[in-house]
């Protein structure tokens, strides 16, 4: 996620406010519920250059 901020302290707060904000969950056809849950802020780096479509970083994590 790519969040502008004046230092990391701020963005990794924001990081943590946008990412409890989109926690949600659902019923599948099969009648399980699935939860979206969100867990931590695992870093934050300084980005300086960007172009449009790049991928910063993505890391699925699976749980059973």
């Amino acid at each position: 996620m790519l969040i502008e901020a004046n230092d990391e302290i701020e963005a990794f707060r924001e990081a943590e406010r946008i990412g409890k904000g989109q926690e949600f969950s659902y019923e599948n056809p099969y009648g399980d519920v699935v939860l979206w849950k969100f867990v931590k802020v695992i870093d934050v780096q300084e980005i300086t250059q960007t172009e449009e479509g790049m991928e910063i970083f993505a890391r699925p994590i699976i749980s059973r």
